[in-house]
Order: C-alpha cells, then sequence, then structure tokens
C-alpha cells in the first residue's frame, strides 16, 4: 500500500468518526432536551395535584 493510499484510508476514518460522533452528540442532545421537557412537566404536575390535595385535606373535618 502506498503513503497517499494510506493516508486517504486514515483521513477517512477520521471523517468517519468524526462524522459518527457528531450524530451521537446531536441524538444526545436531543433526548437530553426532551427528557428536560418531561421532568419539567411532571414537577408542574406534582406540584398542581399537591395543592389541589392540601386544599381538599385543609376542608376535611376532624371529628
Amino acid at each position: 500500500m502506498s503513503q497517499s493510499e494510506a493516508d486517504k484510508r486514515v483521513s477517512d476514518a477520521f471523517l468517519n468518526a468524526k462524522s459518527s460522533a457528531e450524530a451521537t452528540r446531536k441524538a444526545i442532545a436531543h433526548s437530553l432536551l426532551w427528557t428536560f421537557i418531561a421532568l419539567l412537566i411532571g414537577a408542574f404536575c406534582a406540584s398542581f395535584s399537591g395543592t389541589i390535595g392540601g386544599r381538599q385535606r385543609d376542608r376535611v373535618v376532624l371529628v
């Protein structure tokens, strides 16, 4: 194998690894964004449910 052919194979492998890493980075960023949104919605729902539950608890008359 000649030097130029070896250099081409190395650069092709490097570009392939670089594009694969970029695709992985984008996928992770996308999934983390949706995870953040899901956690934010869950926190809102828990807060809202706690408020409703507290109001119902305060209306109960203890004997």
